[in-house]
C-alpha cells in the first residue's frame, strides 16, 4: 500500500526548462508511487531550507477531523512577512520562513509564497515562485513531523493523485483531471 504522503511534482521538468535546475524547487517525487521516506531521486529537489541544514522544531500530524478548508491569502516575499501572519500555524510559518529569500546550491530564491487555504488536517495549499520560475502551486502537509511538499504542480494532475495523498476535498480552486481526462474541482 502506499504512503498516504508520496509526492507527485508534474513541473519539475517545466522549471529546468526555464533556467533552473530540479534542485531548486519543492522536494518532490517523480510518480505517487515513491513514499517520502525512500530516497530522493538523482533529480528529486531539496527545499531550500532543508538544504542548508535548517533545523526545524518536530510537528505533530493533527488526527483528521475532516471540516472546510479555511481561505487565509497571505502572500509574503520574505521570511519575516510570513512569521508575522497569524493567520498560518506557527509551524507552517517556520517551515515557509526557512526557505523564503535563501539561495539555494543551484543558485535560485525562493521570491515569493502564497498561501491561499490551509486545512485543520494539516494540509495547505498555495503557490511559489523563485528567481528561476514562478507559478508553481502547491499542496503543503504533515509528513515524518515536518511540513513538506505532498504535490506541486503547474498543470491540473489527475485527482486521483489528491486521493492517493488523502489531500482534503472542498478546496475552492483546485481543480485537477477526473477519469475521463475533463478538468473538474477537486
Amino acid at each position: 500500500m502506499r504512503t498516504p504522503f508520496a509526492i507527485l511534482s508534474i513541473s519539475l521538468l517545466a522549471v529546468a526548462l526555464v533556467g533552473c535546475n530540479a534542485s531548486t524547487q519543492p522536494s518532490a517525487s517523480p510518480s505517487s508511487s515513491q513514499s517520502m521516506s525512500e530516497s530522493p531521486a538523482p533529480h528529486e529537489p531539496v527545499p531550500t531550507g532543508e538544504s542548508q541544514g535548517a533545523t526545524l522544531a518536530p510537528v505533530a500530524k493533527p488526527s483528521p477531523k475532516g471540516g472546510p478548508w479555511t481561505n487565509v491569502n497571505v502572500t509574503a516575499t520574505s521570511a519575516a512577512q510570513i512569521e508575522s501572519d497569524q493567520a498560518l500555524p506557527d509551524s507552517l510559518r517556520a517551515f515557509l520562513g526557512s526557505r523564503l529569500g535563501v539561495k539555494d546550491a543551484s543558485g535560485c530564491t525562493l521570491t515569493r509564497v502564497e498561501v491561499k487555504a490551509v486545512h485543520p488536517d494539516g494540509y495547505a495549499f498555495g503557490t511559489e515562485d523563485s528567481d528561476c520560475g514562478a507559478g508553481q502551486q502547491a499542496i503543503w502537509g504533515i509528513a515524518d513531523s515536518q511540513w513538506s511538499y505532498i504535490v506541486a504542480f503547474e498543470d491540473a494532475i489527475p485527482c486521483s493523485e489528491f486521493v492517493t495523498n488523502e489531500v482534503p476535498k472542498g478546496l475552492e480552486g483546485l481543480r485537477c483531471l477526473d477519469d475521463k481526462g475533463k478538468s473538474t474541482s477537486y
